[in-house]
């Protein structure tokens, strides 16, 4: 139990320090790391997400950053009708240290961009 919540003050600890990025897909806006993506580092839909997920997730954070920073352009949008707000989403796909690494940036309404999710899609071998 203590490691668990070790682990959790070192995710709230780095999640903290990065802020923001920018990234070359949204030239004009910054990509914020608030509590909507810290949130969803620790549960999906609204349950705790197995200690062993969260650790992955934040050893992917790093990336997650690197990758908004040198896209150019994102991988796919997706907007969906919240209860009371369109819900938009755009996905970004990276291969980093030989990790395919997928980073999702969410926007409520018309409010900032910022960083919902990361996730790795397995390793990718890179031909020398």
């Amino acid at each position: 139990m203590k490691r668990i919540r070790n682990l959790k003050e070192q995710i709230k600890n780095k999640y903290r320090q990065i802020r923001s990025v920018s990234s070359r897909a949204f030239p004009d806006e910054m990509i914020l790391f608030d509590k909507h993506g810290l949130k969803h580092i620790f549960q999906k839909q609204r349950k705790l997400r197995d200690p062993r997920d969260q650790y992955r997730r934040f050893s992917l954070l790093d990336k997650a950053v690197i990758s908004l920073q040198v896209s150019k352009e994102y991988l796919g949008k997706k907007v969906v009708l919240g209860e009371s707000q369109k819900i938009s989403f755009w996905i970004f796909e990276n291969v980093i240290d030989g990790i395919r690494v997928r980073t999702i940036v969410r926007q409520l309404g018309n409010g900032n961009k910022h960083f919902y999710s990361v996730m790795s899609i397995g390793k990718t071998k890179i031909p020398k």
